[in-house]
């Protein structure tokens, strides 16, 4: 596969020379598993009855919650439950999980009506289509999720998943900080928390906690999803796609190996074309705010008391567009071994509660082995912040400081600062910082330049690049096709399409 060879990267020069860091549509990143239904059981709202047996369409359940349950005493690899479109207010814990990372192996709850909605956001609704399965949670929870995870090697594909609770705090979908279901010996917690999650196709908005979160587990596959309108209440200051907490787990066999590797590591977090936008800690939440961000790569593999770890588990982020958060677009937190590719962050980090000082779009802090290459970031364009905040960024954190966060490249990046004079670093090779001093060399990325947006105050914004863009194509051929099927405007390499 083609995409494998965008995450080899080695140096800064091999990076803009090389044809193995080519321009890539977003379409080269499909969902991870293309799983296959060998059982199939039915949910219907409008015809279904929880009496029936569900193995039919004209004997179907009527809640996806007795789905789960029916079937949760054993794995179920292969099966699917199928629900028919119509609104589920209900609470769902996915209990029936599968065996193994191959296509016949995972368990999987999907909507009949197949969703795209990565291209319904990027659209207003003009191209593709958002899911017609409601999972309408009645509220009253407080640390797990509308949809929670209870098993592994499970997946959720094409819903729509909110709730009407104006109070609460729970998460949209939930991968770990609710305790694995330990009464089926489908994941007891003596052998730790559940991994081989995927969210695919999927709108997850308007609730009180994270959108998406999984943590304490590994091999998560967030793909294909909005995420907009979450955080608003959580008191432990949550965001829109969050990757958290894991001690380094690795898995082997099957799909595992087949992602590419990130400096040597192999890649078994994907976080790819994926629209994150408005998460907005809000101002009843008490104290100063953290988090926030549209997505957040979270203490992976280490503690917060060193910037070197020993995780060995490899992520991706790619392709991804990040916008009208109250944090950072994109933050690598604590954690190593990330590949940053081929993302737009606009205009994020709006909350005038957040006391941080470096508002960035982009951030690595305390990780070591982490790439970031061919993404586009603007700070704060639409209103001001001043004088609450007046160095509005698009890098902060650090650009890898020798010895502690070895082997940190920041390459073929657009970045615009949106502030008067940019923060220059005096030097004789002439280079860029990054909020804290750190130097990133102009050379490789384009510092304080404007990509031109097509139309960035649309709603939502086009940030497609526009008539007179800047955006270059350094590493060879550029693509031609944006990720939402159409030709480009230009042809840059840089940014999520």
């Amino acid at each position: 596969m083609k995409y494998i060879l965008l995450i080899f990267v080695i140096v800064a020069a091999a990076i803009i020379s090389s044809p193995q860091v080519k321009a890539a549509t977003n379409w080269e990143y499909p969902p991870a598993v293309k799983y296959i239904c060998n059982v199939n059981y039915y949910v219907s709202t409008t015809a279904g009855n929880d009496s029936n047996n569900g193995n039919t369409e004209a004997a179907a359940w009527k809640t996806i919650s007795h789905a789960e349950s029916a079937l949760s005493q054993a794995t179920q690899p292969g099966t699917c439950i199928n629900v028919a479109p119509g609104s589920y207010k209900e609470n769902v814990f996915l209990y029936a999980g599968g065996s193994a990372n191959t296509p016949t192996g995972y368990a999987v709850l999907r909507c009949t009506k197949a969703a795209y909605v990565y291209l319904h956001a990027l659209t207003a609704g003009t191209q593709g289509d958002k899911p017609t399965c409601l999972i309408n949670g009645p509220g009253g929870q407080y640390v797990s999720g509308i949809v929670s995870f209870q098993a592994s090697y499970e997946i959720i594909d094409g819903f729509d998943i909110t709730t009407t609770d104006t109070t609460g705090q729970e998460a949209g979908i939930e991968g770990g900080f609710q305790t694995p279901n330990s009464s089926t010996g489908i994941c007891p917690s003596a052998a730790g928390f559940c991994h081989h999650l995927a969210v695919f196709n999927s709108r997850v908005h308007d609730v009180g906690g994270a959108g998406i979160q999984m943590a304490w587990g590994a091999a998560w596959y967030i793909q294909g999803n909005e995420v907009f309108n979450t955080v608003s209440r959580q008191v432990n200051q949550t965001s829109g796609i969050t990757l958290c907490c894991t001690s380094g787990q690795t898995y082997s066999g099957g799909l595992e190996n087949t992602f590419g590797k990130q400096n040597g590591v192999n890649i078994q977090n994907l976080v790819t074309n994926n629209v994150s936008h408005n998460n907005v800690i809000g101002p009843l939440v008490t104290g100063g705010h953290t988090d926030g961000e549209g997505i957040i790569v979270d203490t992976l593999g280490q503690t917060q008391s060193t910037c070197l770890n020993q995780n060995k588990t490899g992520t991706l982020l790619y392709g991804n567009v990040t916008y009208g958060n109250g944090g950072q677009g994109v933050s690598v937190f604590f954690s190593s071994y990330v590949a940053v590719y081929n993302n737009t962050s606009y205009n994020n980090f709006l909350d005038q509660l957040n006391p941080a000082t470096a508002r960035s779009e982009f951030s690595n802090l305390c990780g070591h082995d982490n790439t970031f290459a061919n993404n586009v970031g603007v700070g704060v364009v639409v209103g001001s912040l001043a004088p609450f905040n007046s160095d509005i960024g698009a890098i902060s954190g650090t650009a890898g400081r020798p010895g502690t966060e070895p082997n940190v490249l920041w390459v073929n990046n657009v970045f615009n600062t949106n502030v008067a004079t940019p923060r220059i670093c005096t030097s004789s090779t002439s280079v860029v910082c990054a909020y804290n001093g750190d130097v990133i060399a102009a050379t490789v990325n384009k510092y304080a330049l404007d990509p031109i947006f097509a139309n960035p105050t649309a709603n939502p914004p086009n940030l497609r690049p526009g008539n007179g863009s800047p955006l270059w194509a350094n590493s060879s051929t550029a693509s031609t096709a944006s990720g939402l099927g159409g030709p480009r405007l230009t042809t840059p390499d840089i940014g999520a399409y």
